[in-house]
């Protein structure tokens, strides 16, 4: 099972959410944007991953990179008009596991982490922290179209 939270989102407009669940929809026009009335940073988005009611799961699930499309990816103007994520903080169980840089790109960004196992009847919690930004042209909303895992074993 997976729940995704965030600090914050923005408010609904024109019947358009910013739900954080719109970073794991595998939609680049949909996006999580952060709620915060500056650029967001400290503002976060986290995944939840519980594998206790997957009979006979053993463990055997490994995250080792992260896809990632940063900003709102509707179309090249909203990319640039809205903030993007420079850098995020990465937790494992409240636990600081990495920092990662990003590059200003409009482009998918794959970002090998290692290994993050999922150990069977306990919960994992990722949690992604904005520390930096780049500024958008026109907004200070930060957003992010798309958080997406690959790993090892049967996802």
């Amino acid at each position: 099972m997976k729940k995704i939270k965030a600090s914050s989102e923005l408010k609904e407009t024109n019947e358009i959410n910013y739900s954080p669940t719109n970073a794991h929809d595998f939609n680049k026009n949909t996006a999580w944007i952060e709620g915060n009335s500056d650029y967001g940073i400290g503002e976060f988005i986290e995944y939840s991953f519980k594998f206790i009611a997957i009979e006979g799961y053993k463990g055997e699930l490994d995250i080792t990179q992260i896809l990632l499309v940063n900003a709102y990816k509707k179309n090249q103007k909203i990319w640039q008009n809205n903030s993007r994520v420079k850098q995020l903080k990465i937790y494992i169980n409240d636990q600081v596991y990495a920092v990662i840089n990003l590059i200003d790109s409009y482009e998918i960004q794959t970002i090998e982490i290692g290994e993050i196992s999922f150990p069977s009847k306990e919960t994992t919690k990722i949690k992604f922290k904005i520390t930096e930004v780049y500024k958008g042209a026109k907004f200070t909303d930060t957003a992010i179209s798309l958080l997406m895992f690959n790993g090892i074993g049967a996802h």
